[in-house]
């Protein structure tokens, strides 16, 4: 059974503490957002931080997040830092959100089995050129298409009328034909 906890005459089910501000809050009753597993803060405090942080720290949050929403909170944080960490070290081309893009494309457009990932971002080195040549290519078919009317391309509908089928009837064959002469 669940301890509850009493403030001021209160019943507080899930009183937990905000990993950015450090203060106690109830998240049944003040909104609030999962920063890791069993690690929350408050909705304000997230916002405003995000605010804050530079493009590739965001990128690496969402990694996390990503990584973490994709094998279920069933992974070790520092080893996936460590993979990262090398990846970005021993090769110069890659940004976070390369390696967070490359991982949408493996799990989410090739589809990917996380299964045989072993909890690991091992797979970024193997596809990010294929994933960058994908998103270059979106990228290209949205800059050809920004100054097309859609309206232009709406097919015009053509009204087919098919009629019911008809059963024909075969006559019968008279099989003793040679009766009626006799």
């Amino acid at each position: 059974m669940c301890p509850n906890y009493v403030v001021r005459g209160e019943i507080m089910a899930h009183r937990v503490k905000c990993s950015i501000c450090g203060e106690t809050f109830d998240r049944d009753k003040i909104d609030f957002v999962a920063t890791a597993a069993r690690r929350y803060a408050h909705k304000s405090c997230y916002e405003k931080q995000q605010g804050e942080l530079s493009e590739d720290e965001q990128y690496k949050q969402k990694i996390f997040e990503y990584v973490s929403n994709l094998f279920k909170n069933n992974y070790s944080k520092k080893r996936i830092e460590y993979q990262l960490d090398k990846m970005l070290k021993e090769n110069k081309e890659y940004t976070y959100s390369g390696v967070f893009k490359t991982l949408v494309y493996w799990y989410e457009v090739k589809q990917g089995d996380v299964s045989k990932s072993h909890y690991s971002i091992n797979i970024v080195p193997y596809i990010y050129a294929d994933a960058r040549e994908y998103y270059r290519q979106l990228w290209l078919i949205q800059q050809t298409n920004a100054e097309k009317d859609v309206s232009d391309y709406i097919p015009k509908t053509k009204t087919v009328i098919i009629k019911n089928p008809q059963r024909e009837q075969k006559k019968k064959e008279r099989r003793f034909e040679f009766l009626k002469g006799e």
